[in-house]
């Protein structure tokens, strides 16, 4: 610690601070950083996460606190975060990917305060208040919470949180925490976050007691140790294959018979039955251009027909030949076999698009 400053106060001269005072310059809006190729794992929106929800992120189910998109990450036993004595958050009042002072994100969490709450009774016996590395704590479980909604997850035994290296924060107390206060908030507003490769994240963190303000954390740093931009899109990659090929499949189940028909009849007629009728259907230039994705698939199944048809009919068989598979490995795959930039890039933008919904 550096530049660190204490001191003793009557009750009186508690009883009358006015907490964390922020000037205008403060609360100025400033953005935030991210990298260059940023892109969401899974997408995200304002959230609120009540009693149960936080209960059972404690005990590990990302599912039953996130939603179902969780319930396909191939985890034995995610890292989470600490019940028991360091139960901390009890709900969550409200997550935006958008808010905050930096408009990159922000999450504001409760926890109700009990008169005999362990830390109050042994810290001090004759002056009960919350330690301030507890309330530290307090807000960096707010925080990993955040960054678990993003995605940001791993093995429990093979995952853990540390301090960036090289990150400074700071930690302004000026009120407490004690035996009369009901309920204490904590607000983390993101500021920074990016991979090292380690996936990182440093943020601003205010908490308040009954409404007050009173400790103030910036620049306030965690990064998750043993996981990195690949672990993690590699991960989601394998939760999301399954929808990828149900996607396909029931999308071109329907059509999947005009799909194939020019392959029969190239074969019989040597002519692309659907590049000839727009072609020939004497359509404004201006509407031809839009029906180049079609005339450009029709020509892949004309050639490709039973490429294309194991990709149809067997998306299971595919997902399970391809674990860990990406949109981009999936671009690159097209572009192998079938040789037609023209269509794999709007299959797997659309593909990208839909998923993400």
């Amino acid at each position: 610690m550096k530049k660190g400053c204490a001191g003793f106060f009557t009750a009186e001269e508690l009883a009358a601070g006015k907490g964390i005072v922020h000037t205008r310059m403060d609360l100025m809006a400033k953005p935030g950083k991210l990298p260059a190729d940023w892109r969401e794992l899974t997408p995200m929106a304002i959230e609120s996460y009540d009693d149960a929800q936080v209960n059972a992120l404690y005990k590990g189910d990302l599912a039953g606190c996130f939603g179902p998109r969780f319930s396909q990450l191939q985890l034995k036993r995610p890292y989470s975060l600490p019940g028991g004595k360091l139960k901390l958050v009890d709900r969550v009042i409200k997550l935006d990917p958008k808010g905050g002072r930096y408009g990159i994100g922000q999450i504001t969490a409760e926890m109700d305060i009990d008169p005999q709450d362990w830390f109050l009774t042994c810290h001090f016996v004759d002056d009960r208040v919350m330690p301030g590395t507890l309330m530290y704590e307090c807000c960096l479980h707010t925080l990993r919470i955040y960054l678990m909604r993003m995605g940001w997850v791993g093995e429990g035994d093979q995952t853990w949180c540390e301090p960036v290296p090289g990150v400074s924060s700071g930690l302004k107390c000026r009120g407490q925490v004690v035996e009369t206060t009901r309920t204490v908030t904590y607000q983390v507003s993101i500021k920074e976050l990016g991979y090292r490769p380690e996936p990182y994240a440093i943020v601003d963190a205010l908490m308040f007691a009954d409404g007050h303000p009173i400790v103030e954390i910036p620049n306030m740093s965690v990064q998750l140790a043993g996981l990195s931009q690949g672990k993690v899109e590699a991960l989601w990659a394998t939760a999301l294959a399954p929808k990828i090929m149900v996607l396909l499949s029931g999308f071109f189940m329907i059509p999947t018979g005009l799909l194939l028909l020019p392959s029969v009849i190239h074969r019989k007629l040597l002519v692309n039955p659907i590049e000839f009728l727009i072609m020939n259907a004497r359509l404004p230039v201006s509407l031809v251009h839009r029906f180049n994705f079609l005339i450009a698939l029709s020509r892949l199944t004309a050639n490709r027909g039973r490429w294309l048809k194991e990709l149809l009919l067997f998306p299971n068989t595919i997902s399970r030949r391809m674990p860990g598979i990406s949109i981009k490995a999936v671009s690159r795959t097209c572009r192998s076999v079938c040789c037609w930039k023209s269509v794999c890039n709007p299959v797997v933008g659309w593909l990208h698009t839909v998923v993400q919904r």
